[in-house]
């Protein structure tokens, strides 16, 4: 059996490593964000159209009764 001998990182490397991770980390975040409240919006959208047909359904209901 042959062991490599453990080698070691350069800590400049090492260092970039690290920023590039929290980058892309900070950048999934922000987009994950950025996507709910998509979501949000369209659920507030499809919500209020909803509740805008209820009222119009109803106000026809009246003219008609």
């Amino acid at each position: 059996f042959f062991i490599r001998p453990v080698s070691f990182q350069d800590p400049e490397k090492r260092e970039e490593y690290i920023e590039r991770l929290k980058k892309n980390h900070e950048r999934k975040m922000i987009l994950q964000d950025k996507q709910k409240e998509e979501q949000m919006r369209l659920y507030q959208a499809k919500k209020e159209r909803e509740s805008r047909q209820k009222q119009d359904l109803k106000e026809q209901m009246k003219k008609y009764s």
